[in-house]
């Protein structure tokens, strides 16, 4: 018990108090400037690994997008739509009211994805190429409260390997690796 009081009393002897306390201005602007250069940094490496993004995995990411789209349809009853144009894929919802096609982009499974530099997309809608739009305006594939979707090929080429997500008219979506050199 007396080691206690001990302490105490030891730090109350080498208890300073000073006039100023805190952080100088120098100090704050050091300390920004260097929060500033790691977020530069982080900023730079995250770009840069976007543009490595290969087609397998980017394949893998758009045929789960594109069953919680079609999930999303048969449980909200209502008709879902994608767009997929040069820079990517945006999502739509059917507005019964005003019988119009309504852009969703609120959560999760109807983010708009966008197409990394590195890879082609070729569309092919009912086994025919499909030239992709520069803009959206409405949706080139629908996905509605039966299951049932437009037919797909959506092709997917990184500098080595070649990917299709496929969408089959009864519902169900598939990838696979193909064969072929170029699209």
């Amino acid at each position: 018990m007396s080691l206690i009081i001990r302490i105490l009393k030891a730090k109350k002897k080498n208890n300073i108090n000073y006039k100023y306390q805190g952080f100088t201005f120098i100090e704050i602007m050091v300390i920004l400037a260097i929060m500033t250069i790691i977020v530069t940094v982080v900023g730079i490496s995250i770009s840069a690994f976007n543009s490595k993004i290969k087609a397998g995995p980017f394949s893998y990411y758009l045929k789960q997008a594109f069953g919680l789209i079609e999930q999303r349809a048969i449980l909200e009853q209502n008709n879902f739509g994608v767009c997929i144009y040069k820079k990517g894929i945006l999502i739509y919802r059917y507005n019964q009211t005003n019988s119009s096609w309504q852009e969703i982009s609120n959560n999760i499974e109807s983010k708009n994805v966008t197409f990394p530099d590195t890879l082609k997309i070729n569309l092919m809608i009912n086994e025919q190429q499909t030239k992709l739009p520069i803009n959206c305006i409405e949706p080139n594939l629908i996905f509605n409260t039966g299951g049932f979707i437009t037919p797909f090929q959506l092709l997917i080429q990184d500098k080595s390997t070649i990917f299709t997500v496929t969408g089959n008219y009864g519902g169900g979506i598939s990838v696979a690796q193909k064969t072929e050199s170029k699209i």
